[in-house]
């Protein structure tokens, strides 16, 4: 499938911006595998790493909690997700199959979007079991993020990939919920390791804010396609590893954009990405606690900015060959910390303040999801509701 040039709409932070046609959209990628391009193959050489590692994910679970998971698409219809169940005021008692935005199914796309050539999405770990636990668009409580990591664990999950972060209006970016970080110990105590978007300056601050900024989760940040730092990125010490976050290709659910793709630039992005290639480096590694399999994601990170650890890059930029692939001498401690590390054991904040703090929003608008609607497709993308799919393009799965 060819997919036209066209105007593409700019949705950031609940608003949408109309790109006006011009020469550089005339030089558009003309199919799914040219979008994915620059990230999937030139920059992490994906098939090259699935070949080394000898899986494309088999045998491993990633547990996504995100908004949900439309499994309709059909770049989703072969993969194995799985209902992980619903947290939250608007998620609780939902189904991880339904996708109450689509930020969840974009980030499932792109860890196993099911494609196998240039005219389907491709995803990084295409085999994995996807455990999609969904806690709404808007979710609020302050139970909700630990909840849904301990279900995850305790569904056998060995990554969970968290593309969202927490707002606090009250000021404090860095709070850190007692309630996540016990969850976030939970989940390391049991081998699972946890990582997350740093966050996008732009709809969460410049400071890398929770649950990315708890010590022991990978906080992942973002490169842009010259694989230097994306300035969109927010900052910190607790920056782990940096991944491409601009224009990734992601299916999105045809309720929310009727061509079913997007380009997405942000941290959430990226981090879907890294739990792709964890999941990759499992498969290899199958005995590795969650110390050594982060380990094996930081220590082979090529080191760009400062000299070691830096604010921006975290260890470095990754490396998927060399994660899965080299020699990584054995750790006995987490690289990026203990989740009790600086815990406050005092009091509570007041109520008041916990009302604030309790708020959860996608990277759309929290945690880093620029994504770039395609408003057409080749031939008339309207008629696609009531005319089969074209020819070598997978057809629409039900549920």
């Amino acid at each position: 499938m060819k997919l036209a040039s066209a105007m593409a709409a700019v949705v950031a932070c609940g608003s949408a911006v109309l790109l006006a046609p011009g020469a550089a959209q005339a030089a558009a990628p003309q199919t799914i595998g040219e979008y994915q391009r620059w990230y999937y193959d030139d920059y992490l050489k994906i098939p090259e790493v699935q070949r080394a590692a000898g899986s494309r994910g088999e045998g491993v679970t990633i547990a996504l909690i995100d908004s949900g998971v439309d499994v309709t698409r059909p770049d989703l219809k072969d993969a194995d997700i799985r209902d992980g169940g619903g947290y939250g005021n608007s998620g609780a008692g939902e189904s991880g199959l339904k996708d109450l935005g689509y930020h969840g199914t974009a980030m499932a796309s792109i860890i196993v979007g099911q494609g196998t050539d240039e005219n389907h999405l491709k995803g990084i770990a295409p085999e994995v079991t996807l455990l999609s636990i969904q806690i709404g668009a808007e979710s609020q409580g302050e139970t909700t993020h630990s909840e849904a990591i301990r279900a995850a664990v305790d569904q056998g999950a060995d990554i969970i990939n968290m593309s969202i972060s927490r707002i606090n209006p009250t000021g404090d970016l860095t709070y850190i919920n007692p309630l996540d970080r016990e969850a976030a110990a939970y989940a390391l105590g049991k081998g699972v390791i946890i990582i997350a978007g740093a966050g996008n300056v732009e709809q969460t601050g410049p400071v890398i804010g929770p649950p990315a900024n708890i010590p022991g989760v990978v906080a992942v940040s973002g490169l842009d396609k010259n694989g230097e730092f994306w300035t969109g990125a927010a900052e910190g010490p607790e920056a782990a590893i940096a991944a491409p976050a601009v224009e990734i290709f992601a299916a999105v659910p045809e309720t929310h954009q009727l061509s079913g793709y997007g380009n997405s630039t942000g941290t959430s992005s990226a981090t879907a990405i890294v739990s792709g290639i964890a999941a990759l480096i499992k498969a290899k590694h199958p005995d590795l606690d969650a110390a050594n399999l982060i380990n094996r994601l930081t220590a082979t990170a090529r080191d760009q900015g400062p000299d070691g650890r830096d604010p921006q890059y975290g260890f470095g930029a990754i490396d998927a060959a060399a994660a899965v692939g080299a020699d990584v001498p054995a750790v006995s401690a987490n690289p990026v910390g203990d989740p009790m590390d600086g815990a406050d054991t005092g009091a509570s904040p007041p109520a008041e303040e916990r009302s604030f703090l309790d708020e959860y929003l996608w990277v759309l608008v929290a945690g880093g999801l620029a994504m770039v609607l395609l408003v057409a497709v080749i031939g008339a993308i309207a008629a696609r509701r009531t005319k089969p799919a074209p020819p070598g393009y997978p057809q629409p799965y039900r549920r």
